[in-house]
């Protein structure tokens, strides 16, 4: 998410996306990081996606929420993607006044490759450990 993107006023995840520390952090992601996916490629690419996911409970953990090895930068096409994950997509289909089919709309392709989704799972056991090891052996 960039700046804070979708989030009401108010919530902590606007005030996290929107402040100076993750602002810095997210920066810094996408310099290192030379601004493409780590999916697919592409280029531009400006979304930091953690891998293990902010929530009410680890909002305030560092360890978590502004851990290199808990983001990947991608486009935002694969942010898409890789949120959109196991939701069902319906067939839309569309009928006139008889009822008969007049139009039929596939789900959108965004889903993922196999590859994309082995550098994804691989990717997130990885920051898992490291988010467990932060919190085990903090730096000092």
């Amino acid at each position: 998410m960039k700046g804070g993107e979708g989030m009401a006023n108010g919530s902590p995840f606007h005030s996290f996306y929107w402040s100076t520390a993750w602002l810095s952090f997210s920066a810094m992601i996408r310099q290192q990081r030379f601004h493409v996916c780590e999916l697919c490629g592409a280029p531009n690419s400006s979304e930091v996606h953690h891998l293990v996911h902010i929530n009410k409970d680890n909002i305030n953990d560092p360890a978590t929420t502004l851990n290199a090895d808990n983001v990947m930068l991608l486009c935002r096409s694969c942010h898409h993607a890789v949120h959109e994950r196991g939701k069902y997509k319906a067939r839309r289909t569309t009928f006139d006044a008889s009822g008969n089919i007049v139009g039929v709309k596939e789900p959108s392709s965004s889903s993922l490759t196999p590859l994309q989704e082995s550098k994804l799972n691989e990717a997130t056991k990885r920051a898992k450990c490291s988010v467990k090891n932060l919190h085990q052996f903090p730096p000092g």
